[in-house]
């Protein structure tokens, strides 16, 4: 059996030969730098896809359209 100790850091081993991650996750390093599962899913990574500037000021630009629309139909 092969233990961590007996593996040099700059080894390269095929992630298949890894201890199977949690499905659909992202993976990000820890502050060791090491590899971790996220609790970020696949579906939310997809709602981001093609986003081009900050969440927060599509929504904000999207609430001031929403609330300028509802003043003019309120007077």
């Amino acid at each position: 059996a092969v233990v961590n100790a007996s593996v040099a850091s700059g080894a390269a081993i095929a992630f298949s030969k890894m201890e199977s991650l949690t499905a659909s996750r992202a993976l990000v390093s820890d502050g060791s730098g090491d590899l971790v599962v996220s609790d970020v899913t696949s579906a939310e990574i997809d709602h981001l896809d093609g986003v081009t500037s900050a969440i927060q000021t599509q929504l904000d630009a999207k609430a001031s359209k929403g609330f300028a629309t509802a003043m003019a139909i309120a007077l």
